[in-house]
Formats: structure tokens, sequence, C-alpha cells
């Protein structure tokens, strides 16, 4: 009995779609994809709190379009007693590169702000030639849970090009996470 807080404004709540994946994990710690819904939020009523239980079957394939840049999987979690911010980068899926010269690597870049001044930046490791990398990667944050209202985060797919005499940085794409 888990419960999740996504804070989305009223303008735009008829526009998100809730999608919940389930996955299997093996003992090599390879992912793999058992079924996913998708759950549109532009005809369901949302005020108060209202519990209900809706069933849907998993389905074996996503029908959403795919997204123009690529998609990004992470998961975010808090630790109360910590007061530590985990965030892990899993994989992208589908990135449109700009391979029109050398070698091309793609790292994601997470950055946590609070009150939009700049607190701290990671990276992932750099993975060469794929549209679809593989991170795994676990990134921890030092953050206060009063600090977690004014906090953002956001996650930048960046792109290397190695030309013949200088490296180009293309940013794919950003994720902007707000809290409260």
């Amino acid at each position: 009995d888990e419960h999740f807080i996504f804070q989305v404004s009223s303008k735009t709540i008829t526009q998100r779609v809730l999608k919940f994946s389930v996955y299997h994990v093996d003992r090599q710690r390879k992912h793999q994809l058992l079924g996913q819904v998708l759950f549109p939020l532009k005809n369901e009523t949302l005020v108060g709190d209202c519990r209900r239980v809706i069933w849907r079957d998993l389905e074996a394939e996503s029908l959403e379009p795919p997204s123009e840049f690529g998609d990004l999987q992470f998961c975010l979690s808090y630790n109360d007693y910590l007061s530590r911010l985990t965030v892990v980068v899993l994989r992208a899926k589908g990135l449109r590169l700009q391979e029109d010269r050398g070698i091309v690597s793609v790292f994601v870049k997470v950055s946590l702000m609070n009150h939009n001044k700049f607190v701290k930046c990671k990276k992932t490791s750099a993975v060469l030639g794929s549209i679809n990398p593989v991170y795994n990667e676990t990134f921890s944050f030092k953050a206060d849970a009063t600090e977690l209202d004014t906090a953002s985060l956001s996650l930048t797919v960046v792109q290397n090009m190695e030309g013949d005499k200088q490296a180009t940085t293309v940013e794919l794409f950003l994720f902007h996470l707000t809290s409260g």
C-alpha cells in the first residue's frame, strides 16, 4: 500500500497521463517490461481526498506515440531520516542524436536547485554511440525536508560530438521537476 504525490497545476491536469509500468528484475538486475497501463486524467474528477480502486489489464506494448526527443527513465526517492534525495538514472530510449560528425557520446546531467539557485550538479558516465543508452547510476543529494518545497531538479540529456579539432555539446532535452 504505497502512496505517490505529484504536484500538477489544475490548468494542466487534463493534459496529463499517468503511466504505470510493471517490470521483472532478474538476478543480473536486468529489467524486463511485463506490461504497462496508461491512465489519462482528462476525464477524471480529482477533487478532495476521494480514493478509488481502478482495475486495468496490463498492455504488452505501449500505444503512446514516442517523444519527439526520446524518453528518459529515472527514479526518485527521499529518505527523511538521512535527509537524502536519491535519483537513479536508469536509461534513455529513442534519443535523436545529431550525428553529423565524429564520435557521439551521451550522458545525463542531474542538477539540484533551491530557490532557482544552483546547489549541486552530477553527471552519469558517457555512453558511446547508442540511441538507447543504459546508465543504472545513482546520485544522492543532501536536502532537508524543509527545503523540498522550494527545491527543483533538472535532468538534461547531453550529447558530445568529437570532430576533427573540437568537441561540441548539444542538449538533447531537459526534464525539470519542481515540488511545492
